[in-house]
């Protein structure tokens, strides 16, 4: 097992880890990043207050990839049967790394839109923001 309370770290060790609990999920931080280590195949634990991730989180729990945990005690309890399960691990493994790969490009099929949306005879009108 690897704790880590630091900055910039997660995304070089989370190779090393067979499955990833990614915190400031079960406080009211709004989570933090659960595509790093899924994008490696590791099926990822969080908590239920996903609220900067939340597509992401239930994408990968849709997929059978992501498990929320509302406790630490549930935490155990996922944790230890996503390692007793070598099947189940494994798809969940398989899945993690395809909701990534399905999602990837996100940023240029967003600006493509924009640009479609904006360009002269595209479907939006901008309005003034009132303040």
């Amino acid at each position: 097992m690897i704790l880590l309370d630091t900055i910039g770290d997660l995304a070089s060790i989370y190779r090393f880890a067979a499955v990833v609990f990614v915190g400031g999920s079960l406080v009211p931080r709004g989570g933090q990043n659960v595509l790093e280590p899924a994008a490696l195949g590791k099926p990822v634990l969080f908590g239920p207050l996903t609220d900067n991730f939340r597509a992401a989180s239930e994408a990968l729990v849709s997929a059978g990839a992501g498990f929320v945990a509302r406790d630490g005690e549930e935490l155990g309890r996922l944790l230890l049967r996503l390692l007793d399960d070598r099947a189940g691990y494994r798809v969940a493994s398989t899945m993690a790394r395809r909701v990534v790969e399905t999602n990837r490009g996100a940023l240029l099929k967003t600006m493509t839109l924009i640009e479609e949306a904006l360009s002269p005879g595209g479907s939006m009108t901008l309005r003034a923001a009132r303040t």
